[in-house]
């Protein structure tokens, strides 16, 4: 019972946010334009503006015109904007609040569904309750939900995937087969995780690859049916579902020359490695947003279209080069909030105070006490 009600304060938690006036959400970013492309639907603003990065702030209203199949970023995100953009003729707008609403209640929905299945094992159904009210409730968390990012999908999808692979590990007989019901939410749910975003494409085949194991002598057709679900999911990504090459580009960018060459303990081999020219050693710790002053496509256009097989390659011939940039990314998993983005409509780039300001106690957020943490204490927590 205690779980269920701490199911329903997170569901208050969600309510406070998405429901709120003004506006709260995270800012109208550049990429929000990709699933703006799918559906036709667009920041209610003049025709020139719709297409700009609006990051102060996010912009409520929201109308239906021309799609753009050519840029469209197609996720499983489009599961929760396309029924709204079907209601509308062209011209008519909406308000974001209508879409966190319907992403709201797929949420709670999910989160008892996970509570009823778990209520066998009153421990783990109390600490998934626990964790879905403190931090899938979050506003760290929720303020995606007013939005059109594909954050909200990889979020959902994975929480659910997570719980039901926890759920199967705990089933009461491990000698038999997972139920064909929570096979197939779990397939669904990995679907769902996998095509939400092409940066998720190899989640999947790692939250399964324990599973797979612990199943492949008792339950082998379970185990060969997961495998085949994400060689599938992986298939389509990455051979299927077109990209716009802005966003190969800017990937390509990110990963090659503001990751790898800065953890290099020398640039010159680990370019060399990756066929790029020394000219590129002018762009090391650039990114695709923050070019340090140079036109990437002409400084080193080789980054932008890096092939992912020498990637890979590299992985064999420089392991302590990705060892150090996994190592420089955990410090920065302390601060949740994302900082250059708005979430108050109107209001300049506001955070978490502002958030609770406008939504009250239910907004309150853990994510200001992780980082306050010390460092030392946050990495023996993220350890732990």
């Amino acid at each position: 019972m205690l779980a269920f009600v701490l199911i329903g304060i997170g569901a208050w938690r969600v309510y406070a946010v998405v429901g709120a006036t003004p506006l709260l959400g995270y800012a109208n970013q550049f990429d929000m334009r990709r699933i703006s492309a799918c559906v036709g639907l667009w920041p209610d603003m003049p025709s020139a503006a719709q297409l700009q990065a609006h990051p102060e702030a996010p912009i409520a209203r929201y109308v239906r015109g021309e799609r753009r199949p050519d840029e469209c970023y197609w996720s499983s995100e489009l599961l929760f904007v396309s029924p709204v953009a079907a209601t509308l003729a062209s011209g008519e707008t909406v308000d974001l609040r209508v879409i966190g609403a319907i992403k709201a209640v797929t949420l709670v929905v999910f989160a008892f569904a996970l509570g009823a299945m778990l209520r066998r094992r009153p421990a783990f159904a109390l600490v998934h309750a626990v964790v879905f009210a403190l931090v899938l409730c979050d506003p760290i968390v929720t303020l995606w939900l007013n939005t059109l990012y594909t954050e909200f999908a990889a979020l959902l999808f994975a929480y659910a995937s997570v719980v039901l692979l926890v759920a199967i590990g705990a089933r009461e007989n491990t000698s038999d087969p997972p139920s064909s019901t929570v096979l197939a939410a779990l397939a669904l749910s990995l679907i769902g995780l996998g095509l939400s975003r092409q940066q998720h494409l190899w989640l999947p085949a790692l939250l399964i690859f324990p599973l797979v194991i612990s199943l492949w002598a008792r339950a082998r057709r379970s185990a060969v049916l997961l495998l085949a679900v994400v060689g599938a999911i992986t298939f389509a990504q990455a051979e299927l579902i077109d990209r716009h090459p802005t966003i190969a580009q800017a990937n390509n960018a990110d990963v090659v020359l503001g990751a790898i060459l800065p953890a290099s303990e020398d640039e010159v081999l680990t370019a060399k490695r990756l066929c790029l020219p020394e000219r590129c050693l002018r762009s090391v710790g650039a990114t695709w947003y923050v070019s340090m002053g140079e036109a990437l496509e002409s400084t080193c256009p080789e980054a932008l279209a890096m092939p992912r097989r020498r990637l890979v390659a590299l992985a064999a011939t420089e392991p302590a080069t990705l060892l150090r940039i996994a190592m420089r990314a955990l410090p920065q998993l302390q601060d949740w909030r994302l900082g250059y983005l708005g979430s108050v409509e109107g209001l300049q780039y506001a955070g978490s105070d502002s958030v609770r300001t406008v939504a009250g106690a239910p907004a309150g957020s853990i994510g200001p006490v992780v980082a306050g943490l010390s460092l030392s204490a946050f990495m023996q927590m993220l350890a732990g």
